[in-house]
């Protein structure tokens, strides 16, 4: 009987222990912040944008329809967020709940370059190989 009593009062324990440690791991709290990067004025995605969060140099690359999820332990207080063609921009996040949705909109950026004239050359490889051909007979 006392064996009996000492085998539930351990199984008791053991469950005791094992719900303390799993309710302790969650109650890290986890933020997720996930949504779009979008051209501001077309509504189109921006695939393969790069963010980047809280300065640490952290971040990731929006997926190819330019959807982007990041999950930390702690708040983020910053997105920038980077596309070739586009200004950069840095979005404050205000956290209302632990999970945040938002739609990250970008201007595009006209960048004028000079003219560049393109002529057509000889590789200087192949002049070299031709003039070590030449000399050689």
């Amino acid at each position: 009987m006392r064996n009996r009593k000492r085998k539930n009062k351990l199984g008791l324990f053991i469950f005791s222990l094992f719900t303390a440690l799993t309710c302790s791991v969650s109650l890290h709290a986890q933020y997720r912040i996930h949504g779009q990067v979008l051209d501001r004025q077309t509504k189109e995605a921006l695939p393969f944008a790069a963010i980047t969060y809280d300065s640490s140099g952290q971040g990731l690359l929006t997926d190819v329809n330019g959807y982007y999820d990041i999950t930390t332990l702690h708040p983020i207080a910053n997105l920038e967020v980077t596309h070739l063609g586009y200004r950069r921009r840095s979005f404050a996040i205000a956290w209302k709940d632990s999970v945040q949705k938002l739609n990250l909109l970008l201007q595009s950026e006209n960048r004028v370059i000079e003219q560049v004239i393109i002529t057509r050359q000889v590789n200087p490889a192949v002049l070299l190989l031709q003039r070590s051909l030449e000399l050689k007979d």
